[in-house]
């Protein structure tokens, strides 16, 4: 199971906005730090997730599927694992 760490979650909004406002860029950088600081942490797989979806919209199915099975293994107990691991198989 996981704990959560203060700032985890409000990290990975604060990234959700960036990509809200049209900033792809910075919200791709702060999800990436949300990777790094929060390793272990809900927020963590969630902002994986959203990395690999993006790298999808991007065209770039090999960061994106590498990006799905990260999650899919890294996070095995998140609920956005099977998800992850069935559109990394499919890429």
């Amino acid at each position: 199971a996981y704990a959560r760490a203060p700032g985890s979650d409000a990290a990975y909004q604060g990234a959700r906005a960036r990509l809200r406002a049209g900033d792809v860029a910075g919200a791709d950088a702060a999800l990436r730090r949300v990777l790094a600081t929060y390793t272990t942490e809900p927020a963590a797989a969630r902002a994986g997730y959203l990395l690999a979806d993006l790298a999808l919209d991007a065209g770039r199915e090999g960061d994106a599927r590498a990006g799905f099975r990260a999650v899919a293994e890294r996070h095995a107990d998140s609920p956005w694992a099977p998800l992850a691991a069935l559109r990394g198989a499919l890429l």
